[in-house]
């Protein structure tokens, strides 16, 4: 539990040097090593550790620009699905978002293609009903 401490506290401090824009989506793991090797974080530099934080992990990637991005692929779909009471869709969006305060869950493809295969699903399935 304490070493997922230290993987935010990488995270935030890249965060704060490079708020706006971020690293880049080359140099993150990049950034990480050099702060776990500056603060001797032995199993996160044996391990190449991610910020193990999806919000943490994209906004030091992409900056709060890329957060305000991520974010909204939630609350777009969250509002429509609040408004056309779609109690699926609702709780897909809810597991993924609580599921990334402690992993980051994008960035392995696993993530991403469960995250918009059951998503489109979702968001789509009145369509698909109605169409037949």
């Amino acid at each position: 539990p304490a070493e997922r401490l230290y993987l935010w506290k990488s995270s935030v401090e890249i965060i704060q040097e490079h708020p706006i824009l971020g690293v880049g989506t080359g140099d993150i793991k990049d950034e990480l090593v050099l702060k776990y090797a500056k603060y001797g974080y032995e199993s996160a530099l044996l391990g190449n550790f991610n910020s193990h934080n999806q919000f943490l992990q994209t906004t030091g990637t992409l900056g709060f620009v890329g957060l305000l991005s991520w974010l909204s692929c939630f609350l777009v779909p969250l509002i429509y699905g609040l408004k056309e009471k779609r109690y699926l869709q609702i709780s897909l969006l809810l597991i993924i978002f609580f599921a990334s305060a402690t992993e980051s869950v994008m960035e392995v493809q696993a993530g991403v293609i469960f995250f918009t295969f059951f998503l489109s699903i979702l968001v789509n399935y009145s369509k698909i009903i109605n169409d037949k």
